[in-house]
């Protein structure tokens, strides 16, 4: 998929908001980039040449150039139709059911009530509609997996065709090489999902870009990861249309492009083609990967810790396992912009949250709402530290400011409100516990069991 921002009257102003910010300009050429578009070749529209013809003329030319780019040819090249627009979302709809590229930046595995109990989403913010919302209004293009096709509607016609034409491309070749539906099938966390669709997107960014860069040009990988989320979040919070999506969407929507572009493109400075072709048949085990070149390349593991519920104390009378996840660095950025963006830019600006790992229960009650019991691990103690003060800050946003203010020297918090709801973090070294929803006893006991139980690397 191919995603850019509109202007009002469906003046096509930006185009890809990846392409700006991999590159040497870095987020800051972001808006710039999008006002500006004097890179990418304008087609003319010859005499008496229809929409279909030129589309097929334009990808003819396209192809040839992404073949050359990534040193492999097509055995057979995928149809290319214009979409009229009023059919968009209706196409992207479709799309999404039957399976495409981007359909993973859906958490079509995980559960709303999951990551609102944990604070990822707002109370009425529903993942599903609000991620087909962003893609509706920001796709230019898209392949589609089941019927070998690129779709590519007519209202962003006239601007950058040619970049969203070679991105679809790639995914073809993509296809035809390696079976994008089956590489999806395998996966189980949101997370896991988000480093395979680095690897996927990734490669059509650098590959689309360079394929419109002239020979011989230097390869440019853009700087340092260091703040990158909270630089991310503040380009699309500044693009029209999309500054109402929430961080925790918006966010992990973009993060396959953005650092699977530059992943991308370290890989090929590194290896050329064949840093390519590893990316694809060894993808980032999840968004960590993704931020982090060193560790996928030497395939650095976080800890993880039992998904099952039976090592866990049983749950009190009435209360239902909900279900467990990893939210993973991506989602877990979202979760302080969500909520204060004060908060946020004292926790990401700098060297980001050092996340190294993390495993959420999450359990209902008829009447009593949902709970959540939380470990998380960081690269060091001051990491783990700092999650624990941000994430009772935020607590205490959300509840209005009753709770007590963190004390610096404190390694846990609780406090319970009236009802005897119970809310507790703990800190132990570079590990964080979390624990709200069950009463004073109840979270202590699972805290305690949590923390104590056995890491393990992800398989």
């Amino acid at each position: 998929m191919f995603l850019y921002s509109r202007r009002e009257h469906n003046e096509v102003r930006g185009y890809a908001i990846i392409p700006a910010m991999v590159t040497s300009r870095g987020f800051a050429g972001l808006l710039g980039a999008c006002l500006c578009g004097c890179q990418l070749i304008q087609y003319g529209k010859p005499p008496q040449e229809t929409e279909a013809q030129r589309l097929n003329r334009m990808a003819s030319e396209v192809q040839e150039q992404v073949e050359q780019t990534r040193g492999i040819h097509f055995l057979h090249p995928p149809k290319v139709e214009p979409i009229p627009a009023a059919q968009r979302c209706k196409e992207l709809d479709s799309a999404a059911q039957a399976g495409w590229v981007a359909r993973s930046g859906m958490d079509l595995q995980g559960s709303d009530r999951i990551w609102q109990a944990a604070g990822l989403l707002r109370d009425g913010d529903s993942s599903l509609q609000q991620r087909k919302h962003l893609d509706c209004i920001a796709s230019r293009s898209l392949y589609q997996v089941h019927s070998k096709r690129i779709l590519v509607f007519l209202d962003s016609m006239g601007q950058h065709e040619e970049h969203a034409l070679a991105h679809e491309m790639v995914h073809a070749l993509q296809d035809e090489r390696l079976d994008l539906k089956q590489l999806f099938h395998s996966t189980k966390e949101p997370d896991e999902i988000l480093g395979i669709l680095g690897a996927v997107e990734g490669e059509a960014e650098f590959i689309a870009t360079r394929s419109m860069e002239k020979e011989g040009s230097t390869v440019e990988c853009g700087g340092s990861n260091s703040g990158a989320m909270w630089k991310l979040d503040k380009a699309i919070r500044s693009l029209p249309d999309l500054s109402e999506i929430p961080s925790s969407i918006a966010l992990p929507a973009y993060v396959p492009y953005v650092y699977g572009e530059r992943l991308a493109c370290r890989l090929y400075q590194r290896m050329g083609l064949a840093g390519l072709d590893t990316l694809l048949r060894r993808p980032p085990k999840g968004s960590w990967q993704l931020s982090r070149v060193d560790a996928y390349l030497q395939n650095v593991l976080v800890l993880d810790w039992d998904t099952s519920w039976a090592f866990l104390p049983p749950l009190p009378p009435g209360w239902k396992a909900l279900g467990q996840a990893r939210a993973g660095e991506a989602k877990l950025a979202g979760l302080p912009l969500t909520w204060d963006r004060k908060v946020a830019r004292k926790a990401l600006k700098d060297d980001g949250l050092g996340w190294n790992g993390d495993r959420l229960w999450v359990a209902c009650h008829p009447q009593k709402g949902c709970a959540l019991f939380w470990r998380l691990a960081f690269d060091d103690v001051d990491k783990a530290r700092d999650f624990a003060r941000m994430w009772w800050s935020l607590r205490s946003i959300r509840l209005g400011g009753k709770m007590p203010v963190w004390k610096d020297k404190r390694l846990m918090m609780t406090w319970s409100d009236p009802k005897g709801k119970t809310y507790q973090v703990r800190v132990e070294g570079c590990e964080v516990g979390i624990g709200e929803g069950f009463d004073r006893m109840a979270t202590r006991r699972f805290l305690e069991r949590t923390l104590q139980r056995r890491t393990r690397k992800l398989d």
